[in-house]
């Protein structure tokens, strides 16, 4: 894999995540933004630096389709379109985890709720089979 800020940056925010959920001082609840920032950044050092895509690509004539949506879309399609015998478990693991991951973040960055050292868990547990998942999509 080649490098990139994406990818750097993607590694920084999951390992954050991981130090927040170690440091058990009741910081958990930041854990759920970087674990899905840490996702989404790896999908774009694929998009862009992997696989050549610009911006305009993925959201294609949708031009009302948030980034992320359009990302993640990507994917499923990558995986769609993938060979692999065990490419549509991969595309349903990655579609369910990261709609799950997604909630969560949204749960700790824009509702008024208590995110749970639970929720900080399963953030961290969801990111890290995610980005598993995405080091088997390549057509």
């Amino acid at each position: 894999m080649k490098n990139s800020f994406y990818l750097n940056k993607s590694c920084l925010y999951i390992d954050a995540a991981q130090r927040l959920m170690d440091l058990n001082q009741g910081v958990h609840s930041v854990v759920p933004h970087s674990a899905y920032y840490g996702c989404l950044l790896l999908m774009e050092h694929i998009c862009y630096v992997e696989d050549g895509k610009k911006e305009e690509d993925l959201r294609g004539s949708l031009k009302k389709i948030g980034l992320h949506e359009a990302i993640i879309s990507y994917f499923k399609s990558k995986f769609t379109k993938s060979d692999d015998r065990y490419a549509y478990r991969n595309m349903k693991a990655f579609s369910d985890d990261i709609t799950e991951l997604k909630l969560l973040r949204v749960k700790a960055d824009y509702e008024n709720k208590d995110v749970t050292t639970t929720d900080g868990q399963r953030s961290l547990t969801l990111a890290k089979e995610i980005l598993e998942v995405l080091k088997t999509v390549r057509i």
